[in-house]
Formats: structure tokens, C-alpha cells, sequence
């Protein structure tokens, strides 16, 4: 019960004195990178509700969330200051979160692009200095590929620059892929319905997916089209 107490008056002390504009802009000016302060106006810095946060990651959370008109006035930032008083291993990872929701909101809220959420973590605790990486990618077991799979573009399968001949050849997913590609079938007809015949052909896919994929050719494209796959189907 005294922990409980004594993280309660901690976020307590730490809310109500943070709550005070003129303090936040004294702690933003000594704390936050300088290239971050430089972007901001710090004569529109306010207090955001941040009611959107769950209730079990508010259990977790002892936050004060701001909102500020970037210097040359054509976007907003976010500054998230959370206060702990003893470390958690995860707690890059809950900022993280946390960013992700405030965008969120914003975009929910009309806005039409999304603002830079800069988290703070103020520490305090016993355990000195603080003992965890702040790159939430660190948060992962595999964190050097963590590391490279978010900071990179993600993986894309554009169909739509693939060649036909090589879409023919992907086993299973050819007539999925095909299939969505030339949904309108709009050029080369009947090149493309003699590809479509083959990957059936090729008898990789369950009848299910079969009966699948007729189903959507039905949707996608004129009766006839769909009868000339189905007549070359072996």
C-alpha cells in the first residue's frame, strides 16, 4: 500500500506541477534537443486532453501530454512527458504506444497529416542512472533486426509491376495474384485468361481455393471472360 501511496503522490506532485505552462516552457527549454525546441512555439504550448488512452496503458502512465504550433505555423507537435519513479525495461515501447495514439487522435480530430509526438521520460528513481535503452526498438529480443525492419521501408508486393510471366510461376498465390491484377481485365484478354487457366492448371491450389477465386473472377469481371477461364480448366 506505501508503494501505492508513494507513486500516487509522486504523480501527484509531478501532474500538478507540470499542469503550470510557465513551468512546462522552463522544462522544455533546459531538457527538450535543441533542434526539437527550435521547431516549436512555445506561445501556443498548451495542455491536450489525453482521455483516448486506454485504461490499462493509463495504469502504467503518469503523463502530461502538449500540444505546440511548430515556429513557422503549418503543423503541430506533441510533447509527452511521462514521470517514473523506478525504471521499466518496456517503457520506450509504451512511449511508443502512446505516440502513436496521440497521432491518431489528431488525424481523428480532422487534421490531414500527422504531427510529431516527441516523448520525454523524467526520471527519478533509485537506480541511478537510468538502466534501459531509450530506442524502443531495443524492446525486441531480435533488436538489430527490429531496428532495420522499422526504420525502413515496409515490404510492398505491388502487383501491378510485375510481369505476368513470373506472377504465373508463384504456385499457390498465381491465381490470387493474377486474378486482383487484371480484375478488369482491360488489355490482352485473352493472354491474361490463358494465365489465369494455367495457374489453375497447375493444380497447387485446394478447391476452396478454386471456388474462391471463380467466385471473385464472377464479381470482377463480364460473364464471358469468367466462361472462357472456366473452358480451359483441365
Amino acid at each position: 500500500m506505501k508503494k501505492v501511496q508513494r507513486h500516487s503522490a509522486h504523480d501527484a506532485a509531478f501532474k500538478g506541477f507540470m499542469a503550470q505552462i510557465e513551468n512546462a516552457k522552463d522544462f522544455f527549454h533546459f531538457h527538450l534537443p535543441a533542434h526539437i525546441h527550435a521547431l516549436c512555439d512555445f506561445e501556443t504550448l498548451a495542455l491536450t486532453n489525453s482521455s483516448f488512452i486506454d485504461k490499462q496503458l493509463r495504469s502504467r502512465l503518469s503523463d502530461v501530454l502538449y500540444s505546440v504550433q511548430t515556429a513557422e505555423g503549418d503543423g503541430y507537435i506533441y510533447l509527452l512527458v511521462e514521470h517514473q519513479s523506478s525504471p521499466d525495461k518496456l517503457m520506450a515501447w509504451r512511449l511508443m504506444h502512446y505516440a502513436f495514439l496521440a497521432m491518431n487522435q489528431h488525424l481523428q480530430q480532422g487534421h490531414k497529416h500527422l504531427p510529431l509526438v516527441v516523448p520525454v521520460l523524467f526520471y527519478h528513481g533509485d537506480c541511478s542512472p537510468y538502466p534501459y535503452s531509450q530506442r524502443w526498438t531495443d524492446c525486441f529480443p531480435l533488436a538489430d533486426v527490429a531496428k532495420d525492419l522499422y526504420t525502413r521501408s515496409f515490404p510492398l508486393v505491388d502487383v501491378t509491376v510485375i510481369d505476368d510471366n513470373e506472377l504465373v510461376n508463384y504456385r499457390k498465390v498465381a491465381i490470387m495474384e493474377l486474378a486482383m491484377k487484371h480484375k478488369h481485365l482491360r488489355d490482352e484478354s485473352e493472354h491474361v485468361i490463358s494465365l489465369l487457366a494455367q495457374a489453375l492448371n497447375n493444380h497447387y491450389n485446394t478447391d476452396s481455393d478454386v471456388i474462391t477465386i471463380l467466385n471473385y473472377l464472377f464479381f470482377t469481371m463480364d460473364a464471358a471472360n469468367v466462361e472462357k477461364i472456366v473452358q480451359q480448366l483441365s
